[in-house]
């Protein structure tokens, strides 16, 4: 697991290490709690070296590790894209088999909220985090189609605890991403897929009928009725009306680099 000193690792690896027997983690910050069937190596992901090194021996890789925010494009070109080629490409090298890659429903988010949605439906970034997040999608069909490569990309939304803490209606909890991850690196019949990773909401227009119909997953923490947490938004981003309107929020009405 890249990124694993980061918030969404910090929520999922309890899950992750009663799932599976031995676990790698690694990030460019040190991790000194560990249960007794991780282990931590240091990479960073702008160091093919590196990353050369934590990837062999493994058999599947979560990649959450990359700047998980807005940035300029030097710095998400030489972590989030530069970065992402070394992991692929280390893990082609090494023969890992499966990988499940970290992207963002940002990748959508200049759709208005009244608009349905799928991980059919055409990109509409809401900053530049979002398009270096569609590169690895894009990069992740690449290794699939080129090399057999078993790639699951995971659109998340809102990863907290709870559902309180979460935006109103895109939150996913730690159960749900958790049983996403490993439909990534254990479905048979899994190629290359791209699937939503947000609860479950009576009257959703998210787009998570595929993960559902092929995949079998079952949602365990209920986002709750998706009309209310619609009457939410208006609460959660006063005086924004871009934000209340567009699903990507904050991400699309501020440009940290202006």
């Amino acid at each position: 697991m890249t990124g694993a000193a980061g918030r969404i690792a910090s929520q999922i690896r309890p899950l992750l290490a009663r799932a599976y027997p031995r676990v790698r983690l690694t990030d460019c910050q040190a991790i000194t709690e560990l249960a007794k069937n991780e282990e931590f190596q240091p990479a960073d992901l702008t160091d093919r070296d590196s990353i050369e090194r934590v990837v062999a021996g493994v058999e599947g890789i979560i990649h959450l590790g990359g700047i998980a925010g807005e940035a300029a494009f030097d710095q998400l070109l030489a972590v989030n894209v530069s970065g992402t080629i070394n992991l692929f490409e280390s893990a082609r090298r090494h023969g890992v088999s499966r990988i499940v890659f970290a992207s963002t429903l940002h990748v959508l988010g200049f759709y208005d909220r009244t608009q349905i949605i799928s991980p059919d439906s055409a990109p509409r970034p809401d900053s530049r985090y979002a398009v270096s997040k569609l590169f690895g999608e894009n990069l992740g069909r690449l290794y699939a189609d080129k090399y057999g490569m078993r790639v699951c990309c995971l659109r998340i939304g809102h990863a907290v605890a709870t559902r309180a803490e979460a935006e109103p209606d895109i939150w996913i909890g730690p159960l749900d991403l958790v049983a996403l991850i490993r439909i990534g690196l254990e479905h048979p019949d899994l190629r290359f897929e791209v699937l939503h990773a947000v609860a479950q909401y009576t009257g959703s227009d998210i787009g998570q009928d595929r993960a559902r119909r092929i995949y079998g997953w079952v949602c365990r923490e209920a986002g709750g009725d998706y009309g209310a947490a619609q009457s939410e938004v208006t609460r959660w981003f006063p005086g924004d009306a871009i934000a209340r309107r567009v699903r990507g929020g904050v991400f699309a009405s501020t440009d940290a680099l202006r």
